[in-house]
């Protein structure tokens, strides 16, 4: 993010920022984009339920590791994941196949056991599926091409579709 933010400031200014001015426009940029950021309701219980079936991991696309833990850990989520995989830790991003084989490495789990649960076509469900893993898409709109089964509308539709797919 850092040094996102120095080219960026560089080209803007024609000069080289100082550490101080990079620092500032990092955490401007930070606090303005979390001004957006909502937790859902009900979201640590499913976590709780779901923590008790399956082991949870993320596999996330950012430019801040720490803003991922600095939100689980406000949400008071963090406990639930026992493997949270960045794109920045990785050094590339979804759907790129060494970030999924990556998370897969730090479960313990083939492709084949592991569901993946995203909210991206081309990132989530498409670097999952390339690797072997069985993907289900938040798809709210139904823009996606993809089966029925594959799609939810929302998170909170997981269990019932887990249960489901567990009684075939």
């Amino acid at each position: 993010m850092h040094e996102v933010s120095t080219h960026f400031l560089e080209r803007a200014t024609g000069t080289a920022p100082s550490a101080e001015m990079v620092g500032a426009f990092v955490d401007s940029y930070i606090e303005e984009w979390n001004q957006g950021v909502r937790y859902l309701d009900g979201l640590n219980e499913l976590l709780e339920r779901l923590g008790r079936r399956y082991r949870l991991g993320i596999v996330t696309n950012t430019h801040l590791a720490a803003l991922v833990e600095e939100h689980l850990e406000k949400m008071q989520a963090a406990a639930h994941f026992d493997v949270i995989v960045t794109s920045i830790g990785e050094r590339c991003r979804k759907p790129h196949p060494q970030i999924f084989l990556r998370a897969l490495e730090l479960l313990g789990a083939s492709p084949t056991q592991t569901l993946f649960v995203g909210d991206s076509y081309e990132a989530d469900y498409l670097g999952a599926t390339q690797v072997g893993m069985d993907c289900i898409l938040i798809d709210a709109v139904q823009q996606a091409r993809i089966p029925a089964e594959n799609r939810l509308v929302n998170l909170y539709e997981l269990e019932n579709r887990l249960d489901t797919r567990e009684s075939r």
